[in-house]
């Protein structure tokens, strides 16, 4: 397997950000979340990963993309440090995110304000034991590696670079699996699964899996 290089991006050029979201658009194109989110429509799934990415870059989000020796991207992690939310203000949301939210149809909008932002939140922090657990934690709130270059160890080095962070600071790191094969994959890495329920949608429910890592400060 060629070398591959990860290094956290503060600034990413805008050619970057959208090889990111057309990444995330061909890995995550069969998930149920991401289809109930769109509302089938996938070709709305770059335009969720790019207001997702400007608006974490904003707000001391933290995003982490893997290369290869020729630069091609092959993966990146999104993540959100403790205290922190994404799309929490106005300015985050107007990076991307009220447009995307105005391409959807009424009954997709429906869906985020009667199931989605009610039931996803509520069941996190539930399995975490807090109701300010999600923002306590470092959360991952995207996560992708190219469909061709999974199973080479990428997924981990990526989750890995926080990890050691969180483990340096003693915070928690924290994360949603909405895929059940994924489940193994997180143990793996460490992770506690603390919940697991279906989540209703009309394009399919879809389960929803909370994983947790509790870090135990380092001494440096």
């Amino acid at each position: 397997m060629s070398r591959v290089k990860i290094e956290r991006l503060p600034d990413p050029p805008d050619e970057l950000i959208e090889a990111s979201a057309a990444l995330f658009a061909l890995a995550m194109q069969y998930d149920g979340a991401c289809i109930s989110l769109v509302g089938g429509d996938m070709g709305l799934l770059p335009s969720m990963a790019r207001a997702m990415i400007k608006a974490a870059l904003l707000a001391a989000g933290e995003y982490y993309p893997a290369f290869d020796e020729s630069g091609e991207l092959l993966g990146y992690a999104l993540w959100m440090p403790p205290g922190q939310e994404l799309f929490a203000t106005a300015e985050q949301r107007e990076q991307g995110l009220n447009d995307f939210m105005d391409s959807l149809t009424e009954v997709v909008k429906q869906y985020y304000k009667d199931v989605y932002l009610k039931e996803f939140p509520d069941f996190v922090n539930m399995c975490m034991n807090s109701p300010t657990g999600k923002t306590d934690a470092w959360w991952l709130n995207n996560f992708c590696v190219h469909p061709a270059r999974q199973k080479q160890g990428i997924g981990r080095r990526l989750i890995e670079v926080v990890m050691q962070k969180a483990k340096q600071e003693g915070h928690t790191v924290a994360l949603a699996a909405t895929r059940d094969q994924n489940v193994a994959v997180y143990e793996s890495y460490g992770f506690k699964q603390k919940g697991r329920k279906m989540m209703p949608s009309p394009w399919g429910d879809w389960p929803l899996n909370v994983f947790v890592f509790v870090a135990h400060r380092t001494c440096i």
